[in-house]
């Protein structure tokens, strides 16, 4: 049986879910559970500090010493502000926030029997169970937040993933396969985006090491089959009045078609008009092709 609480004052001064200061508030962390060689129990674990809270719980058990484990459980974000625990540096936009991650969790996996040669996408596509996370209210940065991942895998071939995320009306959505098999030949994967008002994310990109001006409208759409290096693609992608940083595009548009083979033909064309970078103009149109 195992069992901790920790309790210490804040590091720097961060501020909680609505923008209040934390300073002279505690943090405290809480762990009690029980282990075994065959049963793992996490009965409760908790990082809390004011409102802020992020709780798990849990088992990992297996029928034997030498079968493979299955770990289930469920975890919960409840207004939680990571930087009352990692506060980052005094005049960091991250320190200024403000957070407000509420989300709830959930997992139930078989893990397969460690195996170094196999590669990390195969060992995903070979579990057992299913992952979920539903991400609902929230703010990053102050930035409305929302979204859904998925993992369901049948143990056997493959296992299928699934991703909708909305960014202040910006979304983003993915969906994808991984397959056992050492080449990944049967990997698949389709990316949507749908990104009207980039300037909302501006806060979330300034996080980021020298993110700064954001803003424009991007809407993209991709299909990936196979996995690194042998990967064929193809997709387009069109922005309007795009900033990012230093760079200001009026209008930018490409579309490509790239197959799995280093012998195979490569297709790509791409447009880009009124190209201004660190205040120096481009000529009114550039274009760029390949085969």
């Amino acid at each position: 049986q195992a069992m901790a609480d920790l309790e210490a004052p804040p590091s720097g001064a961060p501020t909680d879910a609505r923008g209040r200061r934390l300073a002279g508030r505690s943090v405290r962390a809480t762990l009690a559970g029980t282990g075994s060689l065959r049963r793992i129990e996490l009965r409760s674990a908790t990082l809390a500090a004011g409102e802020s809270r992020a709780t798990l719980a849990g088992s990992a058990v297996r029928d034997a010493v030498t079968a493979p484990w299955r770990v289930a459980g469920e975890a919960a974000l409840v207004d939680f502000d990571p930087a009352a625990w990692w506060p980052g540096r005094d005049d960091s936009p991250w320190r200024r926030g403000p957070h407000r991650l509420n989300a709830q969790g959930s997992f139930d996996l078989v893990l397969p029997e460690p195996a170094p040669a196999v590669s990390l996408p195969s060992r995903i596509a070979a579990l057992r169970g299913s992952v979920a996370l539903t991400l609902k209210d929230s703010r990053l940065a102050g930035v409305p937040l929302s979204g859904e991942v998925s993992l369901k895998g049948t143990g056997a071939r493959a296992a299928d993933a699934a991703l909708q995320l909305d960014l202040a009306g910006n979304r983003i959505e993915a969906e994808g396969r991984l397959v056992t098999a050492a080449d990944g030949a049967g990997d698949r994967w389709t990316l949507s985006v749908d990104a009207p008002a980039l300037a909302r994310l501006e806060p979330i990109y300034r996080l980021l090491p020298g993110g700064a001006a954001l803003a424009g409208a991007l809407s993209a759409q991709a299909q990936i089959e196979g996995r690194w290096p042998a990967i064929a693609t193809q997709g387009r992608l069109e922005g309007q009045e795009l900033v990012i940083g230093n760079i200001a595009v009026a209008q930018a548009r490409a579309q490509w078609q790239v197959a799995g083979s280093p012998q195979a033909p490569l297709d790509v064309q791409a447009t880009l008009s009124q190209l201004v970078i660190r205040g120096q103009a481009a000529p009114a149109g550039l274009a760029a092709e390949a085969s």
